[in-house]
Parts: structure tokens; sequence; C-alpha cells
């Protein structure tokens, strides 16, 4: 692989599909994980009438 230039497009475009499909669901989930979570419906919505929140 040496003979290959490092900055050869398809050797680029191979590695970053390889990468993603090998890594991506993984650096979704970290992503989701680290970012604030929103609230739950319940909290963000009035309550129906006649239920009340627990």
């Amino acid at each position: 692989m040496s003979s290959t230039p490092p900055h050869d497009p398809k050797l680029i475009a191979i590695l970053t599909a390889a990468a993603t499909a090998a890594l991506g669901r993984d650096v979704l989930i970290t992503a989701v994980q680290a970012a604030p979570s929103p609230p739950p419906d319940d909290d963000t919505r009035p309550s129906p009438p006649g239920k009340a929140k627990p």
C-alpha cells in the first residue's frame, strides 16, 4: 500500500465509506448521548382536561 499516495481520492473515498459504515452508528449514538436531552413530551404539552400529571 506504500505505493498508493495518501491523497488518492479513491483511497480516501473507500476509507471514508468504511469508517462511516463502521463508526457512523457509534458516533451518532455518542453525539446524541452527549447532547442535552430534550424534555419528555409530557413536560412540554399541557395536560388534557381531566388528566392530572403524576
